[in-house]
């Protein structure tokens, strides 16, 4: 079944990478086991789109190398969850091949998520892949929260650039990340929702 139905699937995500694309609009992509399908829809595309987001993304530090030496390199962001890159695959503790490709992604590409629908669930989850990139990269858990949000700010606004305009003004955010102040959880990172956004 699996087989009669991939063709249709590739041909609706290269019809939804093209809207995207056409748009200008960040792409979150989540890919199992289909990199070379990725690659090839990425590479049909006459304009990319400006940002493209590799949800909880479960490939090797080799296949990292291989997407970042693509025409679409720059524009991609490898995203980790504890949910599905730790819990859903059974294990107590990361695996040495899952850490190894968070550190085969450079610094400003790097992503976490909660992977998770419901509030609730999200903010138990955040801390615990904020804990797998800290550890993977050996960072405190501040400069693996600080990093990933800026990184996160990049992708929502599809771009590589800083956090300024043209004009040097310091642009509207989706989420900023902060540690919780006056607590023995002063490390533990707190996610603040702001109301306007750079898009």
């Amino acid at each position: 079944a699996k087989a009669r139905v991939w063709p249709q699937q590739l041909r609706v995500f290269r019809t939804q990478l093209a809207l995207a694309a056409e748009l200008q609009r960040p792409t979150s992509v989540h890919c199992v086991k289909a990199h070379s399908s990725l690659v090839a829809a990425l590479d049909d595309l006459d304009v990319l789109p400006p940002a493209v987001g590799l949800h909880s993304f479960s490939g090797s530090a080799h296949q990292i190398g291989q997407l970042l030496s693509t025409r679409a390199g720059p524009r991609l962001y490898f995203g980790f969850s504890h949910t599905v890159n730790v819990a859903m695959g059974g294990a107590a503790e990361p695996q040495p091949a899952l850490l190894d490709a968070i550190r085969a992604v450079p610094e400003r590409k790097l992503l976490v998520e909660s992977d998770c629908a419901d509030e609730r669930s999200a903010t138990l989850a955040l801390p615990l892949a904020l804990r797998l990139v800290a550890d993977a990269r050996g960072w405190t858990l501040e400069r693996a929260a600080r990093t990933t949000t800026e990184n996160g700010l990049r992708f929502l606004r599809g771009d590589d650039g800083d956090d300024r305009d043209a004009g040097g003004a310091e642009r509207p955010v989706c989420v900023a990340c902060e540690p919780t102040a006056g607590s023995d959880e002063s490390a533990r990172p707190r996610l603040l929702v702001v109301s306007q956004c750079s898009r």
